[in-house]
């Protein structure tokens, strides 16, 4: 599935904010930090193929490409993430990203809104189809442009409700991997 979304700013500029759903290819991301935080979630699923528990899942020493921030601008998150569902504001999340010093910062106050409303609407659709999305996505904001992978992973609480989803992105740098994803 693909989601576009085109905001004209007040000075007459567009933000883009596009994402295409992709199947994870385990080939492709084998040797990445994508690929062994896949796997470490895959593992980490009961016999019966029920998801991983937040408590059980461990992400600790899974290293991911080091993105670039551009003078600090709100246009991405870390690399690893994860955002809580807040039980009593189910319309919430509140983003924990250690490397760039969030603890429970709520999403609504986070980033521009083309970004945050997007990441929302993310994070609903994994939580409702309780399973991995994995994406390309292709953002331009403020004149910033970025074309990065991102996979949003589900875990449960003690009762099976999904209450925390682990996300993950690398970036697209090389021009035959940015062509690999757009023949898709």
């Amino acid at each position: 599935m693909d989601s576009t979304r085109i905001v004209t700013n007040q000075d007459g500029m567009s933000d883009i904010w596009r994402a295409t759903d992709l199947e994870f290819i385990d080939f492709w991301e084998r040797v990445t930090g994508l690929g062994d935080l896949y796997q470490r979630w895959q593992d980490a699923r009961t016999r019966g193929g029920a998801m991983p528990r937040s408590a059980d899942f461990d992400v600790s020493g899974i290293r991911l490409a080091r993105s670039q921030v551009h003078g600090g601008a709100p246009d991405h998150l870390p690399d690893i993430f994860h955002a809580d569902a807040d039980p009593s504001a189910p319309a919430d999340f509140r983003i924990t990203a250690s490397a760039a010093g969030l603890r429970g910062a709520r999403l609504c106050t986070l980033f521009y809104p083309i970004l945050r409303n997007a990441l929302f609407s993310d994070l609903m659709l994994c939580q409702g189809l309780r399973k991995p999305l994995y994406q390309q996505i292709y953002q331009k904001v403020s004149g910033d442009e970025r074309c990065y992978v991102r996979l949003l992973l589900p875990t449960v609480d003690g009762q099976g409700h999904i209450r925390r989803i682990l996300g993950a992105s690398r970036p697209l740098y090389a021009e035959q991997e940015l062509m690999h994803w757009s023949a898709s």
